[in-house]
């Protein structure tokens, strides 16, 4: 009997639980999908477009790993809290490089900006996490 793979929705809130984007107020990461999102990984404002900001609102795009690096860095002279937030989010890259490809990473907003880390499954849905970043 094959084991049943989990709902890559699933997969991602698990790997997700316990990650905090650090900024003025360090946010939970949440699941994001969409079924039909068409080529809206292209450009920050096709992105825009399916998260319905409006159009003056800013939207960057950045890469994956430069982007997560700083966060999943493991140095020996960061603190136990500093090393146990870097492991949860390996923990979470790690699990969007896996169930995900055609990976990114959009910033959408000024103050408050919508970071949202997202790819495309195997039938071609965008799936990923957001979370709030406060930047005065």
């Amino acid at each position: 009997m094959s084991k049943r793979k989990k709902p890559t929705a699933e997969v991602l809130a698990a790997a997700a639980a316990g990650v905090l984007l650090p900024s003025e107020a360090d946010s939970p990461f949440e699941v994001v999908e969409w079924a039909d999102a068409g080529d809206a990984l292209a450009t920050a404002a096709t992105f825009k477009m399916l998260v319905g900001a409006p159009a003056k609102v800013r939207a960057v795009s950045l890469d994956f790993e430069k982007f997560l690096a700083p966060f999943c860095a493991d140095d020996p002279a960061h603190d136990e809290h500093r090393k146990a937030s870097a492991a949860k989010f390996r923990g979470l890259r790690d699990a969007l490089a896996h169930e995900l490809h055609d990976l990114r990473v959009f910033r959408v907003g000024t103050i408050r900006v919508t970071t949202y880390l997202v790819g495309r499954t195997g039938q071609s849905q965008i799936v990923g996490v957001k979370a709030l970043q406060i930047e005065t």
